[in-house]
């Protein structure tokens, strides 16, 4: 067996690290698929930092309007601990799922910046 070929059984049966968390997910699947992927395609995902920035530009206000809501509402929606913790769990699932485009983006970005450098690492 050739060294190519024992390092790619190596990894076929190497466990994925970690939960299965939306961040990672994405990045696991980022990392092995980038090599296949056209300019255009590249393109596309680089549009996903955009993407990412309005997501985060959006929670930034609900959560400032939650603030609020509880600040200033006797009768707010967020009273005890079981609202509160449901509502802090969906920002945080939000928020990965915001840097996952993150991620993306930037690397795809970067991928299209050093275009023929990726390409002459891929073709050795």
């Amino acid at each position: 067996m050739s060294a190519k070929t024992d390092t790619a059984a190596k990894a076929e049966e190497a466990e994925i690290p970690g939960a299965p968390e939306i961040y990672r997910v994405v990045q696991e699947l980022w990392n092995r698929s980038v090599d296949g992927l056209t300019k255009t395609e590249l393109k596309w995902f680089a549009g996903c930092s955009e993407n990412a920035r309005t997501d985060f530009s959006n929670l930034a206000d609900m959560v400032e309007n939650i603030g609020g809501d509880v600040a200033f509402n006797d009768d707010s929606c967020l009273v005890g601990k079981d609202a509160t913790s449901r509502l802090l769990f969906t920002i945080a699932a939000s928020l990965r799922g915001s840097l996952a485009l993150s991620f993306v983006g930037e690397f795809a970005t970067d991928r299209l910046r050093h275009w023929d450098m990726f390409q002459q690492i891929k073709n050795k």
